[in-house]
């Protein structure tokens, strides 16, 4: 995020870039890009957690303007939004939405037509069957290219509140405990769509 801002800023820009995002969850990513100088975050974010809509109202709140969150299924709202903003254009994409084939490719094929030139994609989980399966399929198809991976030998619930309360900016949220499942260690994949 951090080279993509130099990268703007060395092209004549303000350094600033645009995030496009399916998967907002509680926000972690979301609030990454913000404070490494992203100009704007869309996500697109199902809503399944109750923690999202806290997490949402927490970002809006300190970063006005910056911040643009469509809820619903990323397989109708991405196409829904691109159709009424064709204009709109991400710098950085990332997927990490439904753990599906059928979801994981959408998600791509959606999120393609929105590229900007020089942009950069992550594809989260791809380690993770129907996600890696379609990642490698969407590349075989010559539709993405990937540059590289990084893969975290550790459950992301590993890290996450998830078990018990939740305290939020003064509210206590109850969700329930996933647990560290080893099976959900990550691999996230960096590439480009061509």
């Amino acid at each position: 995020a951090l080279e993509m801002s130099a990268a703007k800023r060395a092209e004549g820009g303000d350094g600033g870039f645009t995030v496009c995002e399916v998967g907002f969850n509680a926000g972690h990513s979301t609030l990454l890009w913000l404070t490494a100088g992203a100009t704007k975050v869309l996500s697109f974010e199902l809503g399944q957690w109750s923690y999202s809509m806290v997490a949402i109202s927490w970002l809006l709140d300190r970063f006005p303007g910056r911040l643009q969150v469509v809820m619903g299924d990323s397989l109708k709202t991405v196409p829904n939004f691109r159709a009424m903003n064709p204009n709109e254009k991400c710098d950085l994409i990332v997927v990490d939405g439904g753990h599906g084939y059928h979801h994981a490719w959408g998600d791509l094929e959606s999120l393609r037509e929105m590229a900007s030139p020089g942009h950069v994609l992550l594809v989260d989980d791809t380690n993770q069957g129907p996600v890696g399966e379609a990642w490698e399929d969407y590349k075989l198809a010559g539709r993405a290219v990937e540059d590289g991976s990084v893969f975290s030998p550790f459950s992301e619930a590993f890290f996450s509140p998830f078990s018990g309360d939740l305290q939020w900016d003064g509210g206590t949220y109850q969700e329930e405990p996933w647990g560290i499942k080893p099976e959900w260690a990550s691999t996230l994949a960096y590439g480009r769509f061509v």
